[in-house]
């Protein structure tokens, strides 16, 4: 049985394990090292979450016995609209339903509080933008953001809440 809890500041490292089990053998297939190693330390040091967390991200843990994977979220300038920052499901974790889980609560979320849409950006080559059609998102846009020296290729992605 998935269960889910509000993340607080010592959960931080657990969310960091469960990025660092899932960055590298998912995203080492298409960006180069160098890239995952600049956005692992820029993004998920335990400093860097819980100053995300004082910002306003709010983060979810699901798993079973223990965390297998997060999301966290946060209300944008746009009202109507929730955004995905992250969802990582460590490899033990996927297959499970847990992703799929994840999302649901954030678009429950999103509901109570009067959004329409979700949204999130998810890298072009990667995998994951099948599973984010499956579970009702649609490509609104595509956009490439300099990061450094690399060019983030993202797609903009948007899943109306019905």
């Amino acid at each position: 049985m998935i269960t889910f809890r509000f993340a607080r500041k010592e959960d931080l490292k657990s969310i960091k394990q469960i990025a660092e089990e899932t960055w590298w053998p998912t995203y080492s297939k298409f960006l180069p090292e160098g890239q995952i190693e600049t956005m692992l330390n820029e993004f998920y040091t335990e400093d860097s979450l819980a100053l995300q967390m004082d910002n306003g991200h709010h983060f979810i843990l699901a798993g079973e016995d223990i965390p297998l994977g997060f999301v966290s979220y946060s209300e944008t300038e746009e009202p109507s609209i929730i955004k995905i920052h992250k969802l990582y499901i460590s490899p033990k974790g996927q297959g499970k339903g847990i992703g799929k889980a994840l999302i649901n609560k954030v678009e429950q979320i999103a509901k109570a509080e009067g959004a329409s849409t979700i949204e999130l950006f998810v890298n072009r080559s990667n995998p994951a933008v099948d599973f984010y059609e499956k579970v009702g998102f649609l490509i609104k846009k595509a956009i490439d953001t300099p990061y450094h020296q690399y060019i983030l290729d993202d797609y903009v992605m948007h899943k109306p809440i019905s």
